[in-house]
């Protein structure tokens, strides 16, 4: 659970989105507005209760890449619910003027469940959600799989 400093006006409270990267493969973010109060980071955060697989008959380039602004693609069938999502952002952890302080770059490609105002809120730039600085991020509608690819290991196998 990470604590914003954004005006809690602008975020839904928890703010919680997944995008699941391939079956199995899910990167999650969790966090709560605190509207100026003290920030309690320990919290432990919630399990997740997302789908690990697509069920629907769309799909997204999904994939993952650290410390690098790309990632190999491969598909991930998306469920009806979903949108695709191709996010790059910095994960700061530490401070910045101390030797604790580390940072890496995250590509992150695949099916979410973001909601069109959050995508729209986090697509400008530089905006910080706990230790993620999110520097880019869009949003949009899966695709169709084709019909000689809609099965689980066509798909895998997409080009």
């Amino acid at each position: 659970m990470a604590c914003s400093t954004i005006d809690c006006s602008l975020l839904p409270t928890p703010v919680e989105v997944y995008i699941r990267i391939a079956d199995e493969e899910t990167a999650w973010l969790s966090s709560q507005c605190w509207n100026g109060g003290p920030c309690n980071s320990t919290i432990p955060p919630p399990t997740p209760d997302v789908p690990t697989e697509g069920t629907g008959d769309t799909q997204c380039p999904g994939c993952i890449g650290v410390n690098n602004t790309s990632c190999e693609e491969s598909f991930v069938r998306c469920n009806p619910e979903e949108r695709c999502v191709d996010g790059l952002a910095e994960v700061v952890q530490g401070t910045r003027d101390t030797e604790n302080f580390t940072n890496f770059t995250l590509r992150v490609k695949g099916c979410s469940d973001i909601t069109d105002d959050l995508c729209g809120l986090l697509a400008t730039p530089n905006i910080q959600i706990g230790n993620i600085v999110f520097r880019q991020l869009s949003c949009s509608d899966p695709d169709p799989i084709p019909d000689n690819l809609n099965s689980g290991a066509a798909l895998a196998a997409a080009p």
